[in-house]
């Protein structure tokens, strides 16, 4: 069976041609519409014949006119043009995609519509995995998942998920680019609380919850209150949206948002937080990072990891002779000199060195 190719042509792309000029629409079966622009007249050209008018030397070609599916359209808004652009999982799905729509698009020259449950059945989808394994030999693709890892194969979807896919494909003009899914594309990114109202929160409890009373968040929930109304009759005067109070909840968690060091500091100041011995208190006090290091300082060795690991009995007595040579030199001579953060006690820097109290 020969498989048809198809020319990724947009809809609505405009070819020039002989001194006409066409509105393009890639239609099933490999062909596509022209519409004349001057008269509106439209025709049905084969592939040769697009072939041959898009090949003459006058001919050019126009996308200001195109517009494409919402999938494509979201996937050319980032700057995604090609299958090259996207990350290894990307291209792997868009190439599995475009050789399981080479087998649908041959049971629909063979004749059968397609749709979701005639998808579905196992004659065809036996099929359409017979001739989509040629365009994909990176892994097996399977019908149906097994038991075991699913690294190794490809998994076919089933009938309606394929029926989709094809008609993405189809009505992005072949586009193999709205085969590709767009995941990072979904959940609402819009602020649920507006960042106006989110300043006046954080006002409200520096004013009010950062007290050496410690109140309770109601108190600093109804100073929130009274900024958001004196914030309105402002905001009516330059004719803007008015802005909606937020919940005990919501106050409740920009507290929780705040550390133990900011509070205590906020509330009690830097002394007393100091004093009180919180979290980062040692002998030598810090409560910020990079206020305080310490340096300490180490000797290596070389045949702890070796034995440790279990290869220090696969070795030879020549190899075991010259690590222990090496080890007798990395012990009496090298040293591991870090630096470590009071605070957070976590290595800020480290080096090797054979006159650690030089460095």
């Amino acid at each position: 069976m020969s498989v048809r190719l198809n020319y990724h042509v947009p809809a609505g792309t405009q070819l020039t041609s002989g001194g006409s000029s066409f509105f393009l629409y890639p239609q099933k079966g490999g062909v596509y519409r022209a519409e004349d622009v001057v008269t509106g007249r439209s025709e049905m050209w084969t592939a040769d014949q697009f072939l041959d008018r898009s090949s003459r030397p006058d001919a050019s070609r126009s996308y200001h006119n195109v517009r494409g599916n919402l999938a494509s359209a979201r996937i050319q808004a980032g700057g995604l043009f090609h299958r090259d652009q996207l990350n290894a999982k990307g291209r792997d799905t868009v190439k599995l995609r475009k050789a399981l729509m080479v087998g649908i698009e041959a049971l629909e020259v063979e004749g059968l519509k397609i749709t979701g449950p005639a998808l579905a059945k196992l004659q065809n989808r036996r099929k359409i995995r017979d001739l989509a394994q040629p365009h994909y030999p990176d892994r097996p693709i399977w019908i149906t998942p097994r038991g075991g890892s699913t690294r190794e194969c490809a998994i076919m979807p089933m009938g309606r998920t394929l029926n989709g896919y094809w008609t993405r494909y189809v009505d992005a003009g072949f586009d193999e680019m709205a085969l590709a899914d767009q995941n990072w594309l979904k959940g609402n990114r819009t602020p649920r609380i507006h960042w106006r109202v989110r300043e006046l929160i954080d006002q409200a409890i520096d004013e009010v919850h950062l007290d050496l009373r410690e109140p309770q968040i109601s108190v600093a929930l109804s100073r929130l209150e009274t900024l958001i109304a004196l914030e309105n009759e402002r905001r009516a005067v330059r004719e803007q949206s008015e802005l909606n109070c937020v919940t005990h909840k919501t106050v409740s968690d920009h507290v929780t948002m705040i550390n133990a060091t900011a509070r205590a500091i906020g509330r009690d100041g830097e002394r007393a937080a100091t004093n009180a011995r919180t979290r980062g208190s040692t002998d030598t006090r810090a409560l910020m990072i990079g206020e305080n290091v310490e340096v300490d300082e180490c000797k290596l060795s070389v045949l702890t990891p070796v034995r440790k690991t279990g290869f220090w009995e696969a070795l030879s007595a020549e190899d075991k002779e010259a690590l222990e040579e090496l080890e007798e030199y990395v012990t009496s001579r090298l040293w591991l000199v870090l630096v470590l953060d009071v605070a957070t006690r976590m290595p800020l820097g480290w080096t090797l060195t054979d006159a650690p109290n030089h460095e």
